[in-house]
């Protein structure tokens, strides 16, 4: 009997197909994106997971990640991260399982702000001509090369907090707090994660002698914020136990006092409406001389 019909009277292989319900936990990952103001304690909170590696691609953060969680594993030895070859030598360390083999389970990005800006010196270093001037076609690359690191990390076996500063837009009559990253990628980011949080701090006396750190995971519409099954509404800042709640454990991520950001006063005067595009806002799909990886990025 030939080998074709041997196949056919075998039939068709069987379907993959497996009940979410059964799935192991151990199989699960969280990609977790976080945003807020300089000193909002976002670098702090994400240190605080446990068996955690940060990319510090911010070196002034070092310091915040040592004293939150001396355990803490910092990729490349705490030396400056300067270029993008660091950062696909660290993204092939993660995807080859080399940091899973050392016992990490959480990687941090601190900061995909400073990944944008990383990649748009990468495009320009490559670029021939016109170096000073990032064009119309520079942003589609950024873009596209951005989209790619996201794409990577989300299908990462490892749980990742995402870190971006906050920007501020005006849509529709309605300014927003939003993560800082350039390009219309900034409307697609939350599709890449599973909940996106609010850093913020607020004051626990008059005179701000005390603070509490809190982060927002669903709110008033002026603040770019995405829940997550059981992770939702104001919360403390704990990713440990983030995702033991996220794993149906029964722990407690609500503050004492569901403390809200204090709104406030409105500035008379400048521009409303929809905030207007610039070379930033569109991506397009050209090619560069920036270096790329095998990753896309």
């Amino acid at each position: 009997m030939s080998d074709a019909a041997a196949k056919t009277e075998e039939g068709p292989p069987p379907l993959k197909l497996m009940r979410a319900g059964v799935l192991e936990l151990a199989l699960v990952y969280y990609k977790i994106l976080v945003h807020g103001q300089s000193g909002a304690g976002k670098t702090h909170m994400a240190a605080l997971a446990d068996d955690v590696c940060v990319l510090p691609l911010e070196q002034q953060a070092i310091p915040t990640i040592r004293r939150a969680n001396p355990k803490a594993w910092l990729w490349g030895n705490g030396e400056p991260i300067t270029g993008m070859p660091q950062v696909r030598e660290f993204m092939d360390d993660a995807k080859s399982g080399r940091l899973a083999d050392a016992g990490i389970k959480t990687l941090v990005i601190d900061s995909g702000t400073e990944l944008q800006r990383m990649i748009m010196d990468d495009i320009t270093k490559g670029k021939k001509q016109n170096k000073s001037i990032f064009t119309l076609a520079d942003y589609g690359v950024l873009g596209n090369r951005f989209r790619s690191f996201l794409r990577f990390i989300r299908d990462l076996p490892y749980n990742v907090i995402f870190i971006t500063l906050s920007d501020s837009e005006v849509v529709d009559d309605v300014r927003r707090r939003c993560p800082l990253v350039k390009g219309s990628v900034r409307e697609e980011l939350a599709g890449y994660f599973n909940a996106v949080g609010y850093v913020y701090k607020v004051a626990l006396d008059d005179d701000a002698s005390k603070v509490a750190h809190l982060v927002m995971f669903e709110g008033p519409e002026q603040y770019v914020v995405k829940p997550f099954n059981e992770l939702t509404g104001i919360v403390e800042p704990g990713p440990a136990t983030w995702f033991a709640l996220l794993d149906g454990e029964d722990v407690s991520v609500k503050p004492d006092d569901e403390l809200k950001p204090t709104k406030k006063k409105k500035k008379r005067g400048g521009r409303t409406g929809r905030k207007k595009k610039d070379a930033a806002d569109e991506d397009v799909d050209e090619d560069s001389d920036g270096e790329t990886g095998e990753h896309g990025v």
